[in-house]
């Protein structure tokens, strides 16, 4: 953290980014008393010597206690996790930007396990679009196909989940709508992730009404 270990050890506390200030304080504050747990751990950012905060993990453990029960030897383990902890960070920053976008976009949108077939993600438009819900439509898709179409939807899918070249596929198919009837989908998917064999693991579905324009046609 650019300290040297006597510069740290004199005033650790000014180290500590002013947001988890308190926070310390209050663990400080337990060691003081009976009142304390054996063990504390807390993720801060520290700020480093040249300016910039990193985070860290600071593990405090009670070593040994007086005879009133107060602490007399503690451990303290300061750990570097900033790599770790601001990769999780943009994770989550980009996992809300594409929930975002997804929610501004008409079309039902959903990531599937190709083996599984379980929904990891979606922009909760099923009910939007079909009348059914995520679960209902994701993992019952088949029985919502008309009989004419249904052949040709399954070897869609099939496609989908074996092709090792191509990344993006579109079928039309008409869908049972759970209070309207039948209607006119485009169903679009993309080649999400692929194994070490080039099969895909994971896509991503589309699937918009399109039933007035068809009909118009």
């Amino acid at each position: 953290f650019g300290y040297s270990k006597d510069e740290y050890l004199k005033d650790k506390e000014q180290y500590v980014d002013i947001k988890f200030q308190i926070d310390l304080q209050k663990i400080r504050s337990e060691l003081q008393t009976k009142n304390h747990k054996k063990k504390y751990e807390i993720e801060t950012l520290l700020n480093h010597k040249n300016g910039e905060t990193v985070w860290v993990n600071i593990k405090i453990i009670v070593i040994s206690t007086d005879e009133y029960g107060i602490p007399e030897q503690i451990l303290e383990i300061v750990e570097d996790i900033d790599e770790s902890t601001k990769k999780v960070i943009k994770i989550n920053e980009q996992q809300k930007l594409i929930e975002k976008i997804s929610t501004s976009i008409p079309e039902y949108i959903y990531l599937k396990n190709t083996d599984t077939n379980q929904l990891i993600f979606s922009n909760n438009k099923a009910n939007e679009i079909l009348g059914y819900s995520d679960a209902e439509f994701a993992s019952n898709w088949k029985q919502y196909i008309h009989p004419d179409e249904l052949q040709k939807n399954i070897d869609y899918q099939n496609s989908t989940t074996t092709n090792t070249e191509e990344t993006q596929f579109s079928i039309e198919a008409l869908v049972r709508h759970k209070t309207k009837g039948y209607i006119w989908c485009l169903n679009k998917t993309i080649i999400f992730e692929r194994d070490e064999n080039l099969k895909p693991t994971k896509t991503l579905e589309l699937i918009s009404d399109i039933n007035e324009s068809k009909l118009s046609n």
